[in-house]
């Protein structure tokens, strides 16, 4: 009797085991499984989220031109999903150049809809809104033609008023409201007879700042033409330079440092504080880091 009694209880045991690890099975996502949800005509934000769980695909080729034709779909949702997974995962964008490329565009291209999207997708996370594109979006956003996009900028940081503490955005925010900045900003007449120079000097590689910047997502510095003018264009650089200082703290400033850094070993990688795709341009405590540095400390008095 005890042995049938045993016997029972084991299979029942078995029996236990054997549905844990089944629905086990079932409720764990494997990477093939991910892979082909993602390459399927019918992907949804759920799937391309799901890549999140296995940086591993990332260096699949096949997995890299789907999200390539994600970043220009019309649907807001999946365009939504891919801005989460880019923002989420650097190793994505330097494994794929064409993707990160893309994702880079969005920032920087007409289409109001996707810029309002990066920020809408930026707005649900705090530490998305201190990234330097998102801010630079952002300073943009709140003097846009567009209505639907400067309102949602607008709102963004009504809600995140510790955003007024950046310079852009300061700057920004007074242009759109027609009042003079919150901050003491930079001197502009400084910015143009010392530091505009020093953009536009030419390094031992021959080419100057604005060269290698000109459609960059946060220092962005366009190349002007025959139709450009001149004070407006300069105005563009200043506003520019506001997104890459720090008026808390002006010797932590990017503008500062990011120059004085070697160029990453490996050139796919996106560039990083500490790391400048344009090789050194200066040395740390040179005259040129100097003079950038006062220019930050510089400010206009709200009486001026």
């Amino acid at each position: 009797m005890a042995m049938v009694f045993g016997r029972a209880f084991l299979a029942v045991v078995g029996l236990v085991l054997l549905f844990g690890f089944v629905m086990l099975q079932g409720g764990q996502e494997t990477l093939e499984q991910v892979r082909e949800a993602v390459l399927a005509p019918d992907a949804g934000p759920e799937n391309i989220l799901a890549l999140g769980r296995h940086p591993e695909l990332f260096e699949d080729r096949n997995v890299q031109r789907s999200l390539f034709r994600a970043l220009r779909s019309s649907d807001q949702g999946l365009l939504k999903a891919v801005f989460e997974l880019c923002f989420r995962n650097d190793s994505l964008l330097t494994a794929s150049p064409i993707v990160r490329r893309r994702f880079d565009n969005s920032f920087l291209g007409s289409d109001p809809t996707r810029k309002r999207l990066l920020l809408e997708v930026a707005e649900r996370s705090p530490d998305l809104l201190e990234d330097l594109r998102v801010v630079s979006l952002l300073s943009e956003a709140l003097v846009d033609e567009d209505s639907e996009l400067s309102a949602t900028a607008r709102e963004i940081v009504s809600a995140n008023p510790a955003l007024k503490s950046k310079a852009a955005l300061a700057e920004a925010w007074a242009r759109a409201e027609s009042t003079d900045p919150e901050l003491p900003l930079p001197d502009y007449e400084r910015f143009s007879t010392q530091v505009l120079p020093i953009l536009q000097k030419l390094g031992g590689d021959a080419m100057a700042c604005i060269d290698c910047h000109k459609s960059r997502t946060v220092l962005r510095l366009p190349v002007p033409d025959e139709s450009t003018d001149p004070e407006e264009l300069k105005k563009f650089y200043y506003r520019s330079l506001l997104r890459v200082i720090d008026l808390q703290n002006p010797q932590e400033s990017l503008l500062l440092h990011k120059p004085t850094k070697p160029e990453p070993p490996d050139p796919r990688n996106p560039s990083t504080p500490d790391t400048h795709p344009g090789g050194k341009r200066f040395e740390p405590d040179s005259e040129i880091q100097r003079t950038l540095l006062e220019w930050i400390r510089s400010g206009r008095s709200s009486g001026e």
